[in-house]
């Protein structure tokens, strides 16, 4: 058996956030392997008017939050 791995999906963006999956195999991996996996990310968006001197200004957020945990792998995933 192997150790277990944490491993990053890649990112178009570079910088961007990316959650870290814990891969535990349930089978020795001896060749580049693809899974398919999900994790939940949660995108929101906020406006808020800010007021200055009698005017009123919106400012738009949007932004997607990114788990911080490792996110575990179901072996299932080998499938």
């Amino acid at each position: 058996m192997q150790a277990p791995l944490k491993i990053t999906p890649p990112t178009r963006h570079p910088g961007a956030l990316v959650p870290t999956f814990l891969v535990n195999p349930p089978v020795e991996i001896t060749v580049p392997k693809t899974i398919i996996v999900t994790a939940t990310q949660i995108q929101y968006s906020q406006v808020v008017f800010l007021n200055f001197a009698g005017l009123t200004w919106p400012h738009v957020s949007v932004a997607t939050l990114v788990p911080t945990t490792l996110q575990t792998v179901p072996a299932s995933a080998f499938n």
